[in-house]
């Protein structure tokens, strides 16, 4: 079918504030539907599609009254949650097993005559007077909801059983006999009474709770053997205190590491008491109040190792009174040599605990320290070691502080240490002198100090004052003799300058002194850097000197501009030399610094935020050539005239992704054509307004801030490019044309 009609189309959102003309129909391309207008309401009214989807299922709900839709137009289905079926219309006989939920609570008095094969679940009670379980192995199952584990009653083969199904064992089982078999531990809190006997075929009975000596507990085995217990276990179960009493013979006391190993024979470190109270101890006892005996002590061992019945006979050779012995409890002398092996302490509190000679002194004697390797005498303070004297293997005598580690040591020469490491040679009339090596703190009873150094750095702390002037009668330094002055700087290397140093703590320093090079006085170095300064006078300035002055004809260096150097005015400079008063030389240009604005003038150029400002007077600003024609003019509308073209660029090579704008025809007839007035000037023209392009065509709109320089102020400004429209208006007519020739061709 041929497309006589194109009717204005565009998306839901253009929709939504487009009212249209009366009775025009527009086509939403969003919703894919037809839209009437009545030139008032914005957005229109959508007409629903044939398949109404398109119209929401609460649209069509809202339109339809009560009971409008006939049962007969309702398929099979569901219904709502919202209907009621009442009991009337429910058919007898048609509700099966499928249609009740599996969680519908029925009563049970609504089932007759019994639950069947199913299970009962109730969260009351069962109300019965008898409750009869009849099977081969009739049981009953109890789980709990919350915990572990679930019994099981059960009579199976004539026992009846508690049976943990968690675990899968019977916890207690009644036989047939009577007899009660219990699992785990039974714990009772009244007691037992037992009036026959209690047999264990395996294991410990443990008794617990004896209040008192007279409660006993009798384990009679099958021998007749009779054992006694008391006390309890450790928490491994071994090396418990027990009391045995082993037949009618004797008493054991001992420990045994387990039940099985103490059945009347030796317990393990124990001792045991006979009828006749002979008392027969089986390990080592410790005693520590000690041992009274009023008998004899007959020993057929070792005391500590040593055979004391053997030993004893050799006391026998010696003084019976001990005069041969030194005593250790008062006073005595050693008339031989004594030699000890071992150690010796010497607590007696009077002046001369230990005393070497005789008691009148006239027997010279000599206490001899001998030792395979660096023998010495230890000195201590209550048992903290103090000092000691030493005789070293390195062939030398020292006596050593230990309080701080200072040594002095004796070898060919006396040497002290204040650490132990590093030594000093003692001083001392046999080894001073010229050449010993003596560093001394006074000279002469004058300090080091205060004397100055010829043959090192060193700094006088008082005046000194040098008279060789005036003793030699110098009067003047005019004079070519090379011997006068009572200082002399001297540098005796060719070329090398002489200088002395000035220094003002710890503010400033140079150096001040004769240039060899230039035989002239300078000032340099230090503080000043590594730059030497010559000292101008009345003789060596003037013209070619070299002379860097701070003013010239009293005006300072800074006040006039640098032709052979970047340089900047600080004030305002007007040139008065007419046809190029300024001139930029080749290879040079103007370049300026973004600042602050300086306000607006006739016409200046001013580079501020980034932005160069070009202002040019209440008339045009011309662009001349040097013909001195006209090429662009800019009038204070801000019309701008070219007398060439103006283009812009366009070439496919800067170009990617290009596609054919299509429905151009349709975007055009989404554009305004309007006349209006400008607010600034009044005058009237004709265009479009930017806002509606972008809406259409965002491409050729251009979004700028239109900055005020004087306040700061942006202005966000669209403008439209006009000659992108072109393209849009190219296909727009050739989308036309083909619609014409179709026309044409009667198609």
């Amino acid at each position: 079918m041929a497309k006589l009609l194109k009717l204005r189309r565009g998306s839901t959102s253009q929709h939504s504030s487009f009212t249209g003309a009366e009775g025009e129909v527009t086509i939403d391309t969003t919703k894919d539907t037809a839209v009437v207008h009545d030139g008032a309401q914005a957005g229109g009214r959508p007409l629903a599609r044939e398949d109404m989807s398109n119209v929401s299922s609460a649209s069509i709900a809202g339109q339809l009254g009560t009971d409008s839709i006939a049962t007969t137009k309702i398929a099979g289905g569901a219904l709502p949650t919202d209907v009621t079926v009442a009991s009337a219309n429910i058919v007898d006989g048609t509700i099966v097993n499928a249609d009740v939920n599996a969680s519908a609570a029925i009563a049970g008095t609504k089932i007759s005559p019994d639950f069947g094969s199913q299970n009962v679940v109730t969260t009351g009670t069962l109300g019965s007077g008898n409750i009869t379980i009849s099977n081969n192995a009739p049981s009953l199952f109890f789980t709990e909801g919350d915990a572990n584990p679930d019994y099981q009653l059960l009579s199976n083969g004539g026992q009846f059983r508690i049976y943990d199904v968690t675990n899968t064992t019977n916890r207690i089982v009644v036989n047939t006999d009577g007899h009660v078999d219990v699992t785990g531990n039974l714990d009772v809190g009244a007691g037992i009474d037992v009036t026959g006997n209690i047999t264990t075929t395996s294991g410990n009975l443990t008794v617990d709770g004896i209040g008192s000596v007279e409660d006993t507990f009798k384990i009679t085995d099958s021998a007749g053997t009779q054992y006694l217990l008391m006390g309890n276990q450790d928490s491994a179960g071994a090396n418990s205190p027990r009391v045995f009493s082993v037949g009618n013979a004797s008493l054991n006391i001992g420990v045994g590491d387990s039940w099985s190993s103490n059945t009347g024979g030796t317990l393990t470190n124990h001792f045991g008491i006979a009828k006749n109270g002979t008392i027969t101890s089986y390990g080592n006892h410790d005693f520590s109040a000690g041992v009274d005996v009023t008998g004899n002590i007959t020993v057929t061992g070792t005391v500590d190792g040593r055979d004391v019945a053997a030993d004893g006979s050799k006391l026998d050779n010696y003084q019976p009174n001990g005069s041969s012995y030194l005593r250790s409890d008062a006073n005595d002398t050693a008339t031989g040599d004594l030699q000890l092996d071992g150690q010796i302490n010497f607590n007696n509190t009077g002046t001369n605990p230990v005393v070497i000679g005789n008691a009148s002194g006239d027997n010279p004697r000599k206490l001899l320290i001998r030792g395979a390797d660096s023998p010495f005498i230890q000195f201590r303070e209550n048992n903290t070691d103090k000092a000691y004297l030493q005789w070293h293997s390195d062939g030398f005598f020292r006596i050593g502080n230990e309080e701080d580690s200072s040594q002095l040591r004796i070898q060919d020469d006396i040497k002290f240490s204040q650490d132990g490491s590093t030594f000093y040679k003692v001083w001392h009339e046999g080894n001073d002198g010229s050449g010993s090596g003596l560093h001394a703190d006074l000279l002469d009873g004058v300090q080091g100090s205060s004397y100055l150094r010829s043959d090192a750095d060193d700094t006088a702390t008082r005046r000194i004052v040098f008279s060789n002037n005036e003793t030699d009668n110098d009067d003047t330094m005019a004079s070519t003799s090379g011997n006068l002055g009572g200082i002399e700087i001297y540098n005796s290397g060719v070329g090398n300058d002489a200088f002395m140093a000035f220094h003002a703590g710890s503010d400033f320093a140079m150096y001040f002194g004769l240039d060899a090079d230039t035989n002239d006085l300078a000032v340099g170095g230090w503080s000043m850097g590594a730059n030497k300064y010559k000292v101008w006078h009345a003789g060596n300035d003037g013209a070619g000197s070299g002379l860097d002055a701070d003013t010239l004809d009293g005006i300072s260096s800074a006040d006039f501009l640098r032709a052979d150097t970047a340089d900047t005015a600080a004030g305002d400079i007007s040139f008065g030399g007419g046809a190029g008063a300024i001139t930029i030389n080749a290879n040079s240009d103007i370049r300026m610094s973004s600042g602050s604005w300086t306000g607006d003038y006739g016409a200046k150029i001013q580079h501020h935020e980034n932005h160069l400002y070009v202002q040019y007077g209440s008339g045009n600003f011309y662009i001349r050539n040097p013909s001195g024609n006209n090429r662009i003019t800019v009038d204070q509308s801000g019309n701008l005239t070219a007398t060439g073209n103006v283009t812009a660029y366009s070439d496919a090579r800067l170009k990617t992704n290009v596609n054919t704008i299509n429905d151009a025809l349709s975007i055009v007839g989404k554009l305004r054509g309007v006349s209006f007035d400008w607010k600034e000037t009044g005058k009237r023209s004709i265009g479009v307004i930017a806002q509606e392009v972008e809406e259409v065509l965002p491409e050729v709109v251009v979004t700028t801030n239109d900055p005020d320089p004087n306040t700061g102020k942006e202005t966000e400004i669209k403008s439209v490019d006009y000659g992108k429209m072109v393209g849009v208006l190219i296909n727009a007519i050739n989308e036309l044309k083909a619609e014409v020739d179709e026309l044409k061709g009667g198609k």
